[in-house]
């Protein structure tokens, strides 16, 4: 980390138990839009846009995670061309040369929804994780914690 910030006490204190204390099931996205580990490749894509997201988990038949694909990933497998209006696409042919399961970020970092705020804030910062999926016991895919909904979190106390 670049600098350490010194809150006053008081601060460090509530800062403390509101990280400690917040559950990631009360500031996970519930419910997320994941994609299937034997879909075609175009979904990926295709879902980023359609949901204007940048981070899909891919899960099995049971809907147990089993990968992790983001933005990023498609953008160094896939090279996106640019339309005569400016908008960019990606060639449907050669999205059907790429194999999802392939390609993917296999068993991919997870945590709980009873896991900590802070513990999950840890885990982004060290690893520098943009999202971490969150699963039940058996590895059932029960959200999504991304940086964002972090931000959202810092941003309502902010306001209040």
């Amino acid at each position: 980390m670049r600098g350490k910030i010194k809150l006053k006490h008081g601060e460090d204190y509530y800062v403390k138990v509101l990280l400690g204390e917040t559950k990631i099931a009360e500031i996970m996205t519930p419910s997320p839009v994941s994609v299937q580990v034997d879909d075609s490749f175009a979904e990926v894509p295709r879902k980023f846009k359609e949901y204007n997201i940048r981070h899909l988990p891919v899960v099995d038949e049971k809907n147990k995670l089993v990968g992790l694909i983001s933005q990023r990933d498609l953008f160094s497998i896939a090279t996106p061309r640019k339309a005569p209006d400016g908008n960019f696409f990606y060639d449907e042919d050669e999205l059907e040369d790429i194999i999802l399961r392939h390609v993917m970020k296999k068993d991919p970092f997870f945590m709980h929804e009873n896991d900590s705020l802070g513990d999950a804030l840890a885990q982004i910062v060290e690893h520098k994780f943009g999202c971490i999926p969150v699963v039940a016991a058996d590895k059932t895919l029960r959200g999504i914690l991304t940086q964002v909904d972090i931000l959202k979190v810092a941003l309502q106390i902010y306001q209040e």
